[in-house]
């Protein structure tokens, strides 16, 4: 087995995590726990650089200045977000907050995951414009 550093703090990163008060459902689906317990802390922990990323990219400042209809926003903006370049960024500043245990859900559940992150973080961007 290949030997890695270990003194990551985890404790430490879980700490600078905003705390969210959610109404707690009692649901045995380990992906909505996951989303409500790690993604969306970690989102709003994140929620400024990825506004920033977002604005800097080319045409996305022009795109929010000339529409008005908030449908055609939503849609020239999922089509920026969907570049695969500017989508694997936006996924890396996720990720790379997790905890190795959360890396272990993540694995499970890649794809969905995913998924809902490019989707939260349209919603966020969406909401905060």
């Amino acid at each position: 087995m290949i030997q890695y550093n270990t003194d990551r703090d985890e404790e430490a990163m879980e700490k600078l995590r905003p705390e969210l008060y959610l109404e707690k459902f009692d649901t045995s689906r380990e992906l909505e726990n996951f989303q409500n317990e790690t993604l969306r802390p970690i989102l709003k922990l994140q929620h400024n650089l990825l506004v920033d990323l977002l604005l800097q990219q080319r045409n996305v400042d022009a795109t929010i200045r000339n529409n008005v209809n908030r449908g055609i926003l939503e849609s020239q903006l999922k089509a920026f977000i969907s570049q695969p370049h500017l989508r694997d960024i936006l996924l890396g500043i996720i990720i790379g907050q997790f905890t190795r245990n959360e890396l272990k859900v993540y694995g499970a559940f890649s794809k969905e995951v995913n998924k809902r992150i490019i989707q939260m973080v349209l919603q966020r961007f969406m909401d905060s414009i």
